[in-house]
C-alpha cells in the first residue's frame, strides 16, 4: 500500500476488492491453517482491516463496504 500510494498523483485513487473474514474465522487462518501451510507473510484481513492499513499508509478512506458474502471493496484516495 504504501508503494501503491507513492505512484499515485494527487487526488489518485487506490480500489481494493477482495474476499476476507474475520472473527474467529481470521484467527484461525492466521494462526493455524497459514503455519501448517508455510505461507510466509500471508494474512487474513477483513474489509475494516484493510481500511485500517491504508490509513495508516496515508490513505483517506472513501469507501468501504461489504458487496456480497465475504467479497469486499475499500477505496481510498491519495
Amino acid at each position: 500500500m504504501r508503494e501503491a500510494r507513492r505512484v499515485l498523483k494527487p487526488g489518485g485513487v487506490y480500489i481494493l476488492s477482495d474476499t476476507g473474514i474475520g472473527g474467529i474465522g481470521a484467527w484461525i487462518d492466521n494462526h493455524i491453517l497459514f503455519k501448517l501451510m508455510n505461507s510466509g507473510d500471508c494474512h487474513t484481513q477483513n474489509r475494516h482491516g484493510i481500511a485500517g492499513m491504508m490509513k495508516k499508509n496515508g490513505f483517506t478512506v472513501t469507501e468501504c463496504r461489504q458487496i456480497r458474502g465475504m467479497i469486499y471493496t475499500v477505496v481510498g484516495e491519495k
